[in-house]
């Protein structure tokens, strides 16, 4: 059962748990220290927060032990604790010496409690006495089991004092339990990620923020199911405020409990506050100053660093003067922060110690709690770690690897490669084994690369030997008997002769076959053999074939290949192109059911509403499976409908529907709905709602002059029929006869707007409106939202040209020249080009043709000059926008050597204008190593940012560099390059400026190897080099540092940095990139 909740509770991302002013104190100062577990070495270790004290203790000798944080023995101090899911024992070292759980002399508690594996622990202060409790929610039962350290049962009034109470009726909801009421005790509470509903249980027995008079909080908070629920006291009224953060923005909602506007911009009495700059960052709140207010605070996976933003702006343990404590904490690689919410410790966890945590678990299908899912004798961990699956056992269905036999004819005193034809139908092929039998003085042979290479000696005679290869895939074992005839050297030879081969283009994960051939004048026979290097294709020859596969890529390819031909003596070589053409990747459907899950009565049948969604497909096979306990009485039956399917309850019990669906690809996606079959007796609850495309704090947009219709989404687990309507709309800013008229249709859950123009001296105009939905049991939801009337989106189209340099569309000299243009617009079936229009210029020298189908015009020029401009504009009509757009043309020169030549050289000027910057780029990565680092602050950072960004306004060698470099096009069209004594003056300057723009590198120099020293030895220092390098172009090496001596060497004609430089590719690669897209923007086609 608890299978079947893992992928939902994965979309929640993590678990969020109460964080007491106290939790995480382990040495009893009322302040939050910071702990981690290392689980290969079974060690706890904690720094203090009040004098950095560094403790590590070796306790749960298991690696699958869980972190589970608390003061069992109520002395004040958190104790090292870890619940052990395969024995479903808690082990706690209580800090006082005194073991109140089960009174062993040691003071170690070990107390079996929550009888299965995945049951998530949520310990917590339940009954108020100043103890934690041992406590675990079952997801597949939705049970609270609550071990209360006082003996009393408050709750449920059970005799041996345990609670046993069902809240969070969903198994996807998440436990978040703290002291929301402010009573001293922790409240049951969950969040459901699928509506982003809080549940809280009072503990205090009041109706304190509970609508419905039963005690129950129910609070829609955090509006994305990514959202991580952290609940803490931010606001210090000692009740726990409700919060998330969400780390796709990295922003911290934090709804306070005092209703009061502490730390909030917007005066609504929610904090809004962006904090740890990565998505990955897991959250740590506590108190970690000791003011009695929980401080944000994360830890950063890939440096190890603890971010806390102290809530008393006082950075007491490490002294920045921000406030932010920065702390480089990270005993291994693998150590999980134990300050972490408690069930993000569940998910990072390894409970059955099989290598795997339970996000990968899930990733790969396996079991939680068993370290060996297909019971092959192998863990989980190893055979994901081997690429083998690890839910199959690949010994009961192994078949036997096949090897084909050969016969080969060659000469004595020789060295001939062969293909090795072996494979293995499990797809074992990269795992196989070969093993060589063979007995003779006249040859040797060898296997390497899957080639058989057959070295011969010198022989008295022809001679005809076998030899035998087997082969294995560590199961069983094939072999194969091949047979090579030896002959006498000749006397003379001619080489071969290999014909053509042609370049061509394939589809990736495709195969191709080409049949090659080659002449020999002596009539000798002749062997092919295929080279290539890549990892995207793979080339074979069997016999005269030619074999090409081309594997998955992301991006248009193409490879080099090399064709051999040998008669034994000598060769002929060629090279030809395989171009790969990448395809759309197909994806799975998606499916989502309404409802999510199913309460009927015996007897009574509900339909499933099935919404499939594909980037392919539009027909899908659908298949229904149920799944109950019962099979002599059915629990349910199910029926496929056109939309979706339907559910009868037959007997009490529950079950499950599974829906899976089959695109044409053979992707397939499944859904589950679970259904409880009994006797409802509950009462009818309100229905939820939200507007399709709503915003935070309830706000909604639609735009002016135009009809807009908002979809409401209505949420709702007992009713069907629902109607809504507004009660009031009133004008925040502007006036409600704007709004011409509006209508609610019930049936299609829609709400129509049809607004007038909004006058040009506003841009919008808001409105307060209270929306009402009602269910078939007269249950009333009701909502306040800003509506929103602004200017229309609707952008004004852009117009791009061909041949355009600069401001104006070049064309030909006394010459017809068509000119396409792109638009781009946010609906461009709206764009309609109504016709053109005379701007400037001599009408009688430049005829213009618009042809709108084809998106261009023609133009033919008549008795003009290079230079002669004429100019014109497109008019065209966008909905309720009109425009146009100009268009002016500039007669070009022909193209000639001497433009090639200099539009080469100002290629090299964009490389090396990208090197000028290359001080800054390394300065700039140097920069955030030392703010990641703890070394500066985000303030130093933007500091050392702006010297790096050096002005050289006074030589002004950057801009005239920019300069020269954007009017070589420019003098190209118009010719000025075909005049020898311009080329050679402008190349003078621009060789003058290349020698002198090294210079600007010196001050960036300086800064960055300041930085270095700051690093304390972290970063290395560089020196200051003059000259630019340009190593190899075709691998565009235009670098200050490629080739010089200590940074790295040339490996077989590749460039290789030292390990403390490899940071440099990342660099070159960029300046590299961004050279060649400037290149590609500014390079006109040649011959225009």
């Amino acid at each position: 059962m608890f299978k079947n909740i893992r992928l939902i509770l994965a979309l929640s991302l993590m678990l969020g748990f109460d964080v007491n002013a106290t939790n995480f104190d382990y040495d009893g100062d009322q302040r939050a220290d910071f702990a981690e577990r290392e689980a290969a070495s079974f060690t706890n270790h904690v720094i203090s927060t009040n004098d950095g004290t560094y403790t590590s203790v070796i306790f749960g000798r298991n690696t699958g032990d869980l972190p589970v944080v608390g003061d069992f023995d109520g002395d004040g101090v958190t104790d090292v604790a870890v619940r052990r899911a395969s024995n479903q024992t808690w082990y706690i070292k209580n800090s006082s010496g005194q073991d109140l759980l089960t009174n062993n002399p040691d003071g170690i508690s070990r107390f079996k409690f929550g009888n299965q594996s995945s049951d998530i622990p949520v310990p917590a202060d339940y009954d108020g006495d100043g103890i934690t409790d041992v406590a675990v929610r079952r997801p597949s039962t939705q049970y609270w089991y609550i071990q209360n350290s006082s003996g009393i049962d408050s709750l449920t009034s059970h005799d041996d004092g345990i609670t046993r109470l069902r809240f969070g009726a969903r198994e996807e909801d998440i436990p978040v339990p703290a002291d929301y009421d402010g009573d001293g005790k922790a409240d049951i509470a969950v969040r459901r990620p699928s509506n982003h509903t809080w549940y809280i249980k009072n503990s205090s027995d009041t109706n304190y923020n509970s609508s419905r008079g039963d005690g129950i909080q129910r609070v829609s908070f955090g509006k994305r199911s990514e959202d991580i629920p952290v609940p803490a006291d931010y606001d210090g009224d000692g009740k726990a405020d409700i919060a998330v953060r969400r780390p796709s923005n990295q922003m911290w909602y934090i709804k306070n409990s005092s209703g009061s506007d502490y730390n909030s911009s917007r005066g609504d009495g929610i904090q809004r506050i962006n904090f740890g700059k990565r998505s990955s960052d897991i959250p740590t709140p506590a108190d970690y100053d000791g003011d009695g207010i929980a401080d944000i605070a994360v830890k950063r996976r890939s440096n190890g660093v603890w971010y806390v933003l102290n809530s008393s702006n006082i950075d007491t343990t490490t002294g920045h003067a921000d406030g932010i404590t920065r702390l480089r904490f990270q005993s291994s690689s693998d150590a999980i922060a134990i300050n972490q919410p408690v069930a993000q410790l569940w998910y990072s966890g390894d409970i059955d110690a099989d290598g795997l945590s339970y996000m990968q678990e899930i990733e790969a299908g396996t079991e939680i709690d068993n370290a060996d899912t297909d019971n092959d004798g192998v863990s989980d961990g190893d055979e994901v770690a081997n690429g083998t699956d690890p839910n199959h056992d690949e010994r009961m269905d192994n078949q036997a690897p096949t090897i084909i036999p050969g016969s080969f004819t060659v000469y004595e005193q020789t060295v001939s490669e062969w293909e090795l034809r072996a494979f293995d139908a499990d797809g074992d092929d990269d795992n196989l084994v070969f093993t060589i039998t063979e007995e003779s003085e006249a040859l040797d042979v060898a296997i390497s690369d899957n080639k058989i290479v057959i070295t011969t000696f010198a022989i008295e005679q022809p001679v005809e030997i076998d030899f035998v290869i087997s082969v294995s895939d560590g199961i069983e074992t094939s072999e194969a008997t091949f047979t090579v005839n030896i002959l006498k050297l000749p006397t003379s030879n001619n080489p071969p002769v290999l014909d053509f081969i042609e370049s061509f283009a394939m589809f990736e994960e495709n195969s191709s076959l080409r049949t090659l051939s080659a002449n020999d004048a002596d009539g000798d026979q002749l062997t092919f053999y295929v080279t290539e290097d890549s990892d995207v294709l793979d080339a074979s020859i069997n016999n005269d074939q030619l074999r090409v596969e081309a594997f998955n890529i992301d991006l248009d390819t193409y490879v080099d290949v090399t064709v051999t031909v040998s008669d034994g003596f000598a060769t002929d070589q060629q090279t030809f192109s395989v171009t790969i053409i990448a395809l759309a990747e197909n994806t799975p459907p998606t499916i989502t059911m309404s409802p999510s899950s199913l309460n009927l009565e015996v007897g009574q049948s509900r339909n499933v509403l099935v919404t499939i969604e594909d980037d392919k497909d539009t027909q899908f096979n659908g298949e229904l499976a149920v799944s109950d306990c019962n099979c002599n009485n059915p629990i349910i039956e199910a029926y496929k409908r056109d939309s979706g399917f339907e559910v009868f309850g037959k007997n009490e019990g529950e079950a499950t529907v599974t829906y899976t669906v089959t695109d044409s690809d053979g992707l397939t996606a499944t859904a589950t709905l679970n259904v409880t079959v009994g006797t409802i007796d509950t009462e009818n609850q309100s229905p939820d709602f939200t507007i399709d495309g709503e915003i935070e704090d309830n706000a909604v947009t639609i735009y002016h002059n135009r009809e807009s219709v908002l979809n409401i989404l209505i949420e709702d687990p007992d009713s069907e029929a629902h109607s809504f309507y507004m009660s009031r709309i009133e004008a925040n800013i502007g006036t409600v006869d704007l709004i011409e008229s509006f209508s609610a249709d019930s049936n299609n859950k829609t709400l129509t707007f049809v607004t007038k123009a909004l006058p040009q001296n506003m841009d919008r105009m808001t409105y307060e409106m209270e929306l009402n939905v009602q269910d078939d049991s007269g249950n009333v939801t009701t909502k306040i939202y800003e509506l929103v009337v602004a200017k229309s989106d609707n952008a004004a189209p852009v117009f791009t040209f061909s041949d355009k340099v600069g401001a104006f569309v070049q064309v030909n000299q006394n010459d017809t020249t068509t000119i396409s243009y792109q638009i781009q617009d946010d609906n461009i079936e709206n764009v309609e080009v109504t016709g053109i229009q005379y701007w400037y210029g001599d009408e009688t020298k430049f005829d213009v043709v618009l042809d709108v189908e084809n998106q261009q015009f023609t133009v033919t020029t008549t008795d003009v000059e290079v230079g002669d401009a004429y100019g014109f504009v497109i008019q065209y009509v966008d909905e309720s926008l009109t425009g146009n757009v100009n268009v002016e043309l500039y007669v070009k020169s022909d193209f000639t050597e001497a433009d090639q030549e200099m539009r080469e050289l100002k290629n090299q000027m964009i490389y090396a204008d990208q090197a000028l910057k290359e001080y800054v780029y390394i300065g700039v990565f140097y920069a955030q190593v030392l703010e990641n680092s703890g070394y500066i602050t985000e303030q130093q950072v933007q500091d050392l940012t702006e010297r790096l960004d050096v002005d050289d306004s006074e030589g002004n060698v950057y801009g005239t560099f920019q300069l020269y470099i954007n009017n070589i096009e420019f003098y190209i069209s118009s010719g000025e390059f075909h005049d020898e004594g311009f080329k050679s003056a402008y190349t003078t300057v621009i060789n003058g400026l290349l020698e002198d723009s090294t210079s600007l590198g010196q001050l960036r120099y300086a800064i960055v190897n300041e930085m270095a020293d700051m690093s304390e030895g972290l970063l290395p220092t560089i020196t200051f080099e003059t000259e630019l390098t340009e190593y190899d172009p075709q691998n565009n090496y235009f670098s200050r540092f490629v080739g010089k001596t200590g940074y790295g060497e040339m490996v077989d004609d590749v460039w290789m940095f030292d390990g403390q430089f490899e940071f440099m590719n990342a660099i070159l690669k960029s300046m590299n990139e961004n050279a060649e897209a400037r290149i590609a923007e500014s390079t006109t086609n040649e011959g225009q």
